[in-house]
């Protein structure tokens, strides 16, 4: 909705009339949904209202397979993942197509929404990884199903709304990708881990597939035992499993181009993540501590 100021409107002198004369106020808004109000025409009536209408599933298969063949192209991927473009795509639009129709937001679950940013944001980690770590269809099937997990999973706070995104990831990949995967497979046996943290000392940090945990947790204790000689309260940590994947998903998103999180804890705990960035090296440090209430 754009409005512009009335010529009626009373102004104190000349040189605030033409900064006001000069003023545009835009608003936007969404629909009246997930606890959001239908807004009154007594409101509406002073915009100039204009309606644009979600992209259909033809024009966003253009857009994004164009944005990714041509990234694959000038980056010099393999024959075999390159042919998977129109595939990939396919099957992210309709992951994200079932997510908006059956993941709807409610007062308990206002954050159920997504938009075609959601889309763009799966192509954006897929282009995080370089074509020397993604050397074959099924590397890439592996990192499809991680990145729409991190972008649409990762934002789900019911079991069973995770299960089933889970599930339907499982199930596109080997719709779409030719994979012949089971959901324990990659959810539960051996989940799919990906991230740059591997080689915190190298100047060429890739975006890879970790699948080895334990040198990945016996980078992350050698980063705690580095914190600990420079802070003065030390720490004390164990990195279990859940932990150690929360340090990746933190480090995927820091890593990206104006990239923000939101770290939700308990009462009884709280989640500390400190950064340190040396020229262009982000090493990130999730760090759980346990915070005790003091009886007086």
């Amino acid at each position: 909705m754009i409005r512009r100021p009335p010529r009626s409107t009373p102004l104190y002198s000349s040189a605030a009339s033409d900064v006001y004369k000069r003023q545009v106020l835009v608003c936007a808004a969404g629909l009246p949904r997930g606890g959001r109000r239908e807004l009154s025409q007594r409101f509406t009536r002073r915009f100039n209202v204009v309606c644009t209408v979600a992209p259909s599933r033809f024009v966003m298969q253009r857009i994004f397979q164009s944005i990714l063949a041509e990234y694959m192209k000038v980056n010099n991927y393999m024959d075999t993942v390159k042919g998977m473009v129109e595939d990939l795509v396919a099957a992210t639009i309709e992951v994200y197509e079932l997510a908006c129709a059956n993941l709807r937001p409610t007062p308990s679950k206002f954050h159920y929404m997504f938009n075609m940013r959601d889309v763009s944001k799966v192509f954006q980690g897929i282009t995080m990884a370089k074509a020397l770590s993604v050397g074959s269809g099924e590397t890439l099937a592996r990192l499809w199903v991680h990145e729409v997990c991190r972008v649409f999973h990762d934002r789900l706070s019911a079991g069973e709304d995770k299960e089933w995104l889970a599930k339907l990831a499982t199930q596109y990949s080997g719709k779409y990708l030719k994979t012949v995967w089971e959901y324990e497979d990659v959810f539960v046996n051996g989940k799919i881990c990906w991230g740059d943290i591997l080689r915190l000392g190298s100047h060429a940090r890739y975006y890879e597939e970790i699948r080895d945990m334990e040198k990945l947790r016996r980078v992350l204790e050698n980063q705690l035992e580095e914190y600990n000689v420079k802070a003065q309260k030390k720490m004390q940590l164990v990195f279990f499993d859940d932990a150690v994947e929360h340090v990746l998903k933190i480090s995927r998103v820091i890593r990206q181009p104006k990239g923000y999180i939101v770290l939700i804890g308990v009462a009884v705990s709280y989640t500390h993540l400190r950064a340190h960035e040396t020229r262009h090296d982000l090493v990130c440090r999730l760090l759980l501590e346990k915070k005790k209430k003091k009886k007086k």
